[in-house]
């Protein structure tokens, strides 16, 4: 039987199942539903065949099937076989397979050729080959630690061990048997063993009189100390007791009665309520001191070597009701573009005194109001009249104020005046017009030096009341009086920029210190004793 007849039946199959009616068309004949066929051509290469998606051709030189795989008229696939077809002339076998005869070449036997293994006892195929060939393998016969085979059962085989009495299992092998620990059967300091029953084991020390534990050891044990015997204990109540030898106490100079903290019978008192502080003795201080709240002598000062508050630059204009003073102010300085005027200044407390100086340019003036503002902020005048300050250039630039707790007014002390110099207010007006008092400028003015240069440093007015003007560069600057005072006078030194330098007084000079800035004006007033 050859391989084209074959074909041609299958097509013959084929044709007969669908009953499809064939007719000739162009190129080849086509069916009318569904079949197609060609004498010569492939379908697959030139201009191909055009039919719809999953129609089948059929080749008939060299005989093939093919079906529409795609859109493309050349979209045929070629079922069961080579482009080009043709009948096959030979068959052979391979592994197995056999072919009797090997190869056919026309008609014979095609049988399966395979060859199985049968796997011994105790073994089992673990892989097959193409010939049917298998590769066997032992099954388990042998048990490892811990386990054990009889025939085709395995077991778990432990062997656990037990621990004797006082001991217990710390570790156990593969096998199952163990180690064994001895429980703790001894104590330490401090602990006692009955049975298996561990206690504490602590002896406490109890110490004798007039001591006390000092030391603690690991049994409990102590070690004590001695206090100071009672008997060699005496005081007074309210009395701050002090060691008065190695081994005694007794009174210091210190009470505290739960009110009043005193030294040395009230040398040294504090009022512990309110914190007030009294001191009989002198009070020496090499620091610097600040008294927020001001400082008020019954006694009055006897030696300055600084007193400086702080200035407050002040600019304002128009009419001010109780101008506020700042808590650590003594001096103002007034540099206000245009006039003004104050009616009544805050911060008033008993001895409090402040000084008011207009430092401003022009015919600017300072009006203080007499007798206006609230009552506790007013200012009593000198003839119960307005006070106003123009500049230093017209004579009145400033006014020397201190409050008065009995009267609640500020007082006027004293200020500038363009006829009679500087008064001095006790009670009413004392105009004193120079003089040996030195109060007013002497003829003698006084000079500066070491006082930087350009522009070079000047003195105006006198030597009891000037203001200073330190030249370029200046870090110091010595004035020295006209006329030496026959006492070293009280003098206060106060920067019209608001930079307070440090300064010393001597009968001859006022000499300034640190914090002297460079082309500044400084108001000098000295009073002697």
């Amino acid at each position: 039987m050859s391989w084209g007849y074959r074909i041609g039946s299958s097509i013959a199959l084929v044709v007969a199942a669908l009953l499809i009616y064939m007719a000739p068309a162009a190129g080849g004949v086509q069916p009318s539903v569904g079949l197609y066929y060609t004498l010569n051509s492939n379908p697959q290469v030139g201009a191909g065949q055009a039919a719809p998606l999953w129609q089948l051709l059929i080749r008939t030189d060299t005989p093939s099937i093919y079906y529409k795989s795609g859109s493309a008229n050349t979209a045929w696939t070629q079922l069961g076989g080579g482009g080009a077809g043709g009948a096959v002339t030979s068959v052979a076998c391979g592994t197995g397979v056999s072919c009797t005869p090997n190869p056919i070449v026309a008609t014979g036997t095609v049988a399966l050729n395979i060859t199985p293994t049968t796997c011994a006892a105790g073994s089992a195929e673990i892989s097959t080959a193409a010939n049917g060939t298998s590769s066997c393998a032992a099954f388990v016969n042998a048990a490892g630690t811990g386990l054990s085979l009889a025939g085709s059962t395995l077991s778990v085989n432990l062997t656990p061990t037990t621990c004797a009495a006082g001991s217990a299992e710390i570790s156990t092998a593969a096998n199952g048997t163990s180690s064994c620990g001895v429980f703790v059967n001894a104590v330490g300091t401090g602990l006692s063993l009955s049975g298996s029953t561990a206690s504490l084991n602590i002896s406490p020390t109890t110490c004798g009189a007039n001591q006390a534990e000092i030391t603690t050891a690991a049994d409990g044990t102590s070690t004590c100390g001695t206090f100071i015997p009672g008997a060699n204990l005496s005081g007074t109540t309210s009395t701050i007791a002090k060691f008065t030898s190695s081994t005694a106490v007794g009174n210091s100079s210190a009470t505290d009665d739960g009110t009043t903290f005193a030294i040395n019978t009230n040398k040294v008192t504090v009022t512990e309520s309110s914190g007030n502080t009294s001191i009989a003795g002198t009070l020496g201080v090499t620091g610097l001191t600040t008294a927020t709240g001001g400082i008020n002598s019954s006694g009055g000062v006897t030696t300055i070597g600084q007193l400086i508050g702080t200035v407050q630059a002040d600019t304002s204009t128009g009419t001010t009701t109780d101008f506020s003073l700042n808590a650590t102010t003594t001096t103002i300085t007034w540099n206000g573009a245009s006039s003004a005027t104050w009616n009544g200044i805050t911060g008033g407390a008993a001895g409090r005194r402040i000084s008011i100086i207009n430092i401003s340019n022009g015919a600017n003036t300072l009006t203080i109001g007499n007798e206006s503002g609230t009552t506790a902020n007013r200012t009593r005048l000198a003839g119960a009249t307005n006070l106003v300050l123009t500049t230093q250039s017209n004579g009145s630039a400033g006014v020397i104020l201190e409050y008065s707790s009995a009267l609640s007014r500020w007082m006027e002390i004293a200020r500038t005046n363009p006829v009679y110099g500087y008064q001095l207010e006790l009670g009413g007006i004392l105009n004193l017009n120079v003089g040996s008092a030195r109060i007013q400028d002497s003829a003698t003015a006084a000079a500066a030096t070491s006082c930087g240069s350009g522009p070079s440093p000047s003195v105006t007015v006198g030597e009891s009341f000037m203001t200073v003007t330190t030249g370029g560069g200046a870090t110091g600057c010595v004035v020295t009086f006209g006329t030496a005072f026959s006492n070293t006078p009280t003098c206060t030194v106060t920067s019209q920029s608001g930079t307070q330098a440090a300064y010393t007084v001597s009968t001859t000079a006022v000499t300034l210190g640190t914090g002297t800035a460079a082309a500044t004006n400084y108001d000098i007033v000295c009073i002697d004793h």
